[in-house]
């Protein structure tokens, strides 16, 4: 076979296998090809209903994760309410309306230094019962350590003074 038998040969089966390709994808289906495909449309159909309904339980367990995630955190914010302690600062435990209030009645402001402040459970009118350390320089220039007494109010985390002791 010479050089152009050769290229008669492959121009021949590329175009033969083109052919196949182009024409017998349209040729019509046998009766078991039909079935055939027929089963795996149902399968997909069947899976794809299946990977709805586990979509949906997935968002609907996620839901109730949520849910229950926000429940805890009221639940944690009322309890933190309900101590007191979102009205004491982080840094050193003392609330900063209480701390002014008694500055304000001292001989000496600038001498206050605060020791400890202790806060009550919430009662019902929504206050707590507040006792501070704290020390100060007197009138004879010695620095004293006393006890001032207060209530908060729950919401708005303000105190008054009831009392300043010696």
């Amino acid at each position: 076979m010479g050089l152009t038998g050769k290229r008669a040969f492959w121009t021949g089966t590329v175009v033969s296998i083109f052919a196949f390709g182009v024409f017998g994808a349209s040729m019509p289906e046998t009766p078991e090809q039909k079935v055939e495909r027929e089963k795996r449309e149902a399968a997909a159909k069947i899976e794809a209903k299946a990977n709805a309904e586990r979509t949906q339980k997935e968002a609907k367990a996620e839901e109730k994760r949520q849910a229950i995630i926000a429940s805890e955190a009221a639940q944690k914010k009322a309890a933190e309410r309900a101590s007191g302690l979102h009205c004491l600062s982080a840094w050193d435990g003392s609330n900063r309306s209480m701390v002014d209030a008694v500055q304000n009645r001292l001989r000496d402001p600038d001498s206050f230094k605060h020791y400890e402040t202790r806060i009550g459970k919430i009662d019902k009118k929504g206050e707590h019962l507040l006792i501070m350390e704290y020390g100060a320089r007197n009138g004879f220039g010695g620095m004293n350590r006393q006890v001032a007494m207060g209530v908060v109010n729950g919401e708005t985390c303000d105190a008054r003074v009831t009392s300043l002791g010696e």
